[in-house]
């Protein structure tokens, strides 16, 4: 057993505890918009494939401020693209790749955020 001085924890136990779960998607990158008479065509690059992991589609998040720690879902599609009509505001959005492993979802980290004017 392994040991350093702050703990008696076996290098077994430490392999152990850091074994990860299931594999998480890459996010997308590259998430762009504008606005077209009042409505924001967004899009984004796909995430690289990763071994384990397949891509079933993305949620897409909007928050009416910078720095919302759970934007709601406003959508979930199949394709790298979609538009929302959110109506007037300053509007942020965001991505996430989704993937089902083993029956249960998992979801990326979330692609860059972007800030969308509607007048």
């Amino acid at each position: 057993c392994l040991s350093d001085w702050s703990s008696d924890v076996c290098s077994s136990d430490l392999y152990m505890a850091i074994i990860p779960g299931d594999p998480q998607p890459a996010p997308p990158t590259g998430l762009g918009g504008t606005v077209s008479k009042n409505m924001v065509p967004l899009f984004w690059t796909a995430p690289i494939q990763q071994a384990g992991v397949t891509v079933n589609g993305y949620g897409v998040f909007r928050c009416a401020n910078a720095g919302c720690p759970k934007p709601p879902l406003i959508a979930t599609v199949t394709a790298t693209k979609y538009t929302d009509k959110p109506g007037n505001g300053v509007h942020f959005y965001e991505v996430k790749a989704n993937d089902t492993v083993n029956k249960k979802a998992v979801t990326s980290a979330p692609s860059n955020i972007i800030k969308v004017v509607v007048q």
